[in-house]
């Protein structure tokens, strides 16, 4: 089954925030986090 990329994206992006807050990140720091993976993605 194929998946469209934003569905992945969205799905890997809620695991990841799952994964940081539960280590006691901040909002913050997951934001800047998902920005330069989006960056690295897209670039």
């Amino acid at each position: 089954m194929t998946r469209t990329p934003a569905a992945s994206a969205a799905a890997a992006t809620s695991r990841a925030y799952s994964a940081l807050a539960a280590n006691g990140f901040s909002l913050s720091t997951c934001f800047q986090i998902l920005c330069c993976a989006v960056v690295r993605r897209t670039a």
